[in-house]
């Protein structure tokens, strides 16, 4: 082999490992801002989530009295929330201590609810039904025995 073949070869194989490698690092930090991204908008929408919660059970409470209290009532709360949402990839679940009231999110959910205060949210990624979710969990103000906990496919960003 010439030795204009064996630089060329070797600048070559230099170029392409740095491609890569730069292709690499940019794929990876897009995937972690889209991430990223996904995770604030899903504590932003909770938050949204969450005071038409807290309006709902407290306007059952002006009337029934025992709203914040009662699973029936609870659930009844928030079945059209969750039914509104599920089309839009969300799904919602509520919990008093580690006890669904309203929801299918207790295996992901379980690491979730242990929480200190109200202003307090945990986040965390993880699979749940085939799918990659972001859940977002926070107890509701006013109503510190029960916790929302927020899901949101996030699975676009892995395809």
């Amino acid at each position: 082999m010439k030795f204009w073949q064996k630089i060329f070869l070797g600048t070559l194989l230099i170029f392409v490992i740095a491609f890569d490698a730069g292709v690499y690092i940019l794929t990876s930090r897009v995937y972690d801002f889209n991430r990223e991204r996904e995770t604030n908008n899903s504590i932003r929408e909770q938050n949204v989530i969450l005071s038409s919660v807290t309006g709902r059970i407290s306007n059952a409470e002006t009337v029934y009295g025992d709203a914040a209290w009662n699973e029936d009532r609870l659930t009844a709360l928030l079945q059209p929330l969750g039914e509104y949402y599920k089309p839009q990839g969300v799904v919602l679940a509520l919990y008093e201590e580690d006890t669904a009231i309203y929801g299918e999110l207790e295996v992901p959910a379980l690491k979730l609810l242990h929480l200190s205060d109200t202003e307090h949210k945990n986040t965390m990624d993880g699979m749940w039904e085939g799918r990659r979710y972001v859940f977002v969990a926070s107890k509701i103000p006013d109503y510190p025995h029960l916790t929302l906990v927020y899901g949101r496919d996030i699975s676009q960003l892995d395809g």
